[in-house]
């Protein structure tokens, strides 16, 4: 489903070069972009609060899709959710 999205939203932005779509939380290639687009799973979102990352995040879109397919992912979901809103309001 990541790499579903990753190849949406790159065609979309196809032509900026200055956006940077990744899959993993990295703060690589600060020099030639000014923002970054993570598409990450819930398990992958707590590399969010590392503090070796410095992340300035201005928006969460969230795919509550996940939740429904395994109760464990469910309650990944929700504590990710609850850690941004508390960290990152």
């Amino acid at each position: 489903m990541i790499a579903e999205y990753k190849k949406k939203i790159s065609k979309i932005l196809e032509n900026n070069k200055e956006v940077l779509i990744l899959q993993f939380v990295e703060n690589v290639n600060k020099k030639h972009t000014k923002r970054k687009i993570y598409i990450l799973t819930p398990e992958r979102g707590a590399e969010l609060f590392k503090p070796e990352n410095e992340l300035n995040v201005d928006l969460f879109l969230f795919d509550e899709a996940q939740i429904s397919e395994e109760p464990t992912r469910g309650l990944k979901f929700d504590t990710l959710v609850r850690r941004i809103n508390k960290k990152i309001p």
